[in-house]
């Protein structure tokens, strides 16, 4: 029996040949179509910290429970697309959540702001493991439209006289941006530092009167 796996959206052609003890061959030409997932945009990744091979079961089970705690959800509304290993001491789970019979997954976008904000209030000691990172699988930032988002580290590459609002991306929503312009922030910057100059002259004069 024949099995694929990791294969991206397209179409292959194999070509199969078998030879038998004499000598004698036969070969068979196949094609498998991979259709893109229709839920993918739903899909959300939390990478933990520990080794795959030390999560049970039983272990698994708490986790999702947890999750579904957090999230308002049942944990039977939780389904787990994939349970791999992200690195050699991190875990990487994969997973939707069901919008009920009939009806289409939540979106995975508020599903993962929606997690991240709950594992923020509770410090990140709720789950069993301690939470890395929680995002969706595809990167949907926007960027404030003065970006592109890294589909590997889903961080936001801003265009050139471009940053991050490091204010919102820290103390925020944690959600990486392009919000702020670099010339603004430069004069922003040059004005702070004379006003705080021109207090501190102002004091020193006071002081020698």
């Amino acid at each position: 029996m024949l099995f694929l796996g990791n294969l991206v959206e397209g179409k292959y052609s194999f070509t199969l040949t078998v030879t038998d003890s004499k000598g004698q061959t036969s070969t068979n030409r196949g094609t498998v179509e991979v259709k893109p997932d229709m839920w993918e945009r739903d899909l959300v990744e939390l990478v933990l910290e520990v080794s795959v091979s030390q999560v049970s079961h039983r272990q698994r089970d708490m986790l999702l429970r947890q999750v579904g705690v957090l999230l308002g959800v049942l944990d039977s509304d939780i389904i787990v697309r994939e349970i791999s290993a992200f690195n050699e001491h991190s875990t990487r789970l994969v997973f939707l959540v069901s919008g009920g019979p009939g009806r289409p997954p939540l979106s995975g976008r508020s599903v993962a702001l929606g997690l991240r904000n709950k594992l923020r209030k509770q410090k990140n000691d709720f789950l069993i493991f301690k939470a890395r990172r929680v995002d969706t699988v595809i990167c949907q930032l926007n960027c404030s439209s003065h970006g592109e988002c890294d589909s590997f580290t889903r961080r936001c590459v801003c265009h050139p006289f471009w940053m991050e609002n490091f204010i919102r991306a820290q103390l925020g929503d944690a959600e990486s941006n392009c919000e702020w312009s670099v010339l603004y922030v430069t004069i922003a910057s040059f004005m702070i530092v004379v006003a705080i100059a021109t207090v501190v002259w102002g004091m020193v004069c006071c002081c020698n009167r």
